[in-house]
């Protein structure tokens, strides 16, 4: 099932989000040790050493050698784009899925950011306004701006869940646990 392939790189980004020059694939979890690891679920066109990492921020974004990455300041916009993530050195998938539902791997699998991209951007927020007779009233252009963005941003994720088809997706919230 795409809901496991999507948990599996719910651990990548763990992984990527350590604190090391080297980032490496976070260790396989228990439900998945020992040949329980579930690849016959994952459709073709998903068995790959690279992955699309869909993300959503409000952190400020910054260029270093035509590189996009973002810091720690926020932004007054929100961006939703992809990273290509890639698993390990000159991984083919069968090694890629046969490492994943290992507890003692032969060797650390480094992760590296290949791309990234943003999608799209939001207007800058809080949404203007007006106060007409004592209350707020949103400016009627930047409402249908935000949602013509908002529905943009369904139709990517629906997108993604056609192609898996599947009707799930996987949230992580950094910082959040």
């Amino acid at each position: 099932m795409i809901f496991y392939r999507r948990f599996f790189l719910l651990l990548a980004l763990i992984g990527l989000a350590a604190c090391s020059s080297v980032r490496v694939l976070a260790p396989t979890p228990n439900v998945f040790a020992n040949g329980a690891y579930p690849v016959e679920d994952i459709p073709l066109a998903f068995q790959s050493a690279q992955s699309p990492i869909f993300y959503v921020t409000d952190r400020s974004s910054t260029q270093s050698d035509g590189t996009l990455s973002y810091g720690s300041e926020r932004s007054s916009s929100m961006v939703f784009g992809q990273s290509t993530v890639s698993f390990g050195e000159n991984q083919d998938w069968q090694s890629l899925s046969a490492a994943s539902g290992t507890t003692k791997r032969d060797e650390r699998l480094p992760l590296e950011v290949l791309n990234t991209r943003e999608i799209l951007k939001f207007d800058a927020t809080p949404i203007p306004f007006s106060v007409v007779n004592g209350r707020p009233v949103r400016d009627p252009k930047a409402v249908a701006s935000y949602n013509q963005k908002r529905t943009e941003f369904q139709n990517q994720i629906r997108a993604q869940m056609r192609a898996a088809n599947k009707n799930e997706v996987i949230v992580f919230v950094h910082g959040f646990n």
